[in-house]
């Protein structure tokens, strides 16, 4: 009798080998096309790096194997990093179609484009492409230009905790009684199990307000406005671009192609205009776990819901326009 082959007998094993080797493959892969079109713009002769800023503004990275989305904080911070550093680089065009997001990822992105004007002194323009509102608008104000497409919305200055739902007359209804067991009279707040006290609401008013101080704060210092005069205009409302011009709020109306001229003519000479953005990847799970059979998509409908129910009473502190073009 033939001995089987160890590939035969270790079948389990020789799959798992080869999907791991699939998924470390992937991985290099996804990581150097995530990199891929930045990495091949360092080196060269002169150039402006492009960087694009598009989909919600969010701490959580696209960069990973198992996620999706447009925007990718990590690439996006890591890549200023590099422009920075890099000899040939003479400057940044922030490509913008976003409505805005977390505070503390806009915040931060920000902070990384004044650090590399500092550190640099090399120029930072904007152009807005759809929609740069919000949390978009905010990362623009490190800009020394902004410049918009003729179609564009922008504004939304203001912070939103988002939608405090209170549920206790359909439970009561219901006969369904919540009880909480917590350390404070505070440590619930904003649970829709219970009624939302006036303290409750102005503690969350002042950490909305907090927000909204920084962000007019950062318009007026990069718009060169009076915090004063900018306050009547950042009641949260979009504008469009020319609306947005004749209050100052950006430089001017314009196209990407005469944005790229402005851009030349502020460094002097003709230069190359690379593009940097994260290559958009489909999750790895989904490519294997597709379903058509019906008892799939009632579970996928109940994690939903489930989902829904577990949001209800998280909330975050975000500069983000409801209002999408």
């Amino acid at each position: 009798m033939k001995r089987k082959s160890w590939v035969k007998r270790n079948k389990g094993a020789v799959i798992f080998l080869g999907i791991f080797a699939l998924i470390l493959v992937l991985g290099v892969v996804g990581t150097m096309a995530g990199i891929g079109q930045g990495r091949s713009g360092f080196g060269g002769g002169e150039y402006v790096a492009t960087l694009h800023v598009e989909g919600t503004i969010a701490e959580n990275s696209n960069s990973s194997l198992l996620s999706t989305g447009a925007y990718d904080h990590d690439y996006l911070i890591k890549t200023i990093d590099k422009l920075g550093n890099d000899p040939s680089n003479t400057g940044i065009l922030l490509f913008i179609n976003s409505p805005g997001g977390s505070v503390t990822a806009s915040d931060e992105m920000y902070l990384a484009l004044k650090e590399y004007k500092n550190r640099t002194h090399r120029p930072v323009y904007a152009y807005y492409h759809n929609m740069a509102a919000s949390g978009g608008y905010y990362i623009s104000m490190a800009a020394d230009k902004i410049y918009a497409d003729r179609n564009a919305w922008t504004g939304s200055i203001g912070v939103t905790i988002g939608s405090i739902y209170d549920a206790t007359e359909l439970l009561n209804k219901l006969g369904i009684r919540a009880v909480h067991i917590d350390s404070g009279v505070n440590k619930a707040m904003g649970s829709p199990t219970a009624p939302l006290t006036d303290e409750q609401a102005a503690i969350f008013k002042g950490l909305v307000d907090e927000a909204y101080e920084q962000f007019l704060a950062i318009v007026a210092e990069g718009r060169k406005m009076n915090i004063e005069t900018l306050r009547p205009l950042a009641d949260g409302r979009i504008y469009t671009a020319r609306q947005a011009a004749a209050l100052h709020l950006i430089d001017d109306v314009a196209s990407l192609k005469s944005t790229k001229h402005a851009m030349e003519d502020s460094i002097g000479k003709k230069v190359e205009f690379r593009e940097y953005k994260p290559i958009q990847k489909e999750s790895f799970g989904s490519l294997f776990f597709k379903s058509d059979n019906e008892h799939d998509k009632v579970l996928n409908g109940l994690n939903r819901l489930i989902e829904k129910v577990e949001q209800s009473s998280t909330f975050n502190v975000s500069y983000i326009s409801h209002i999408r073009k």
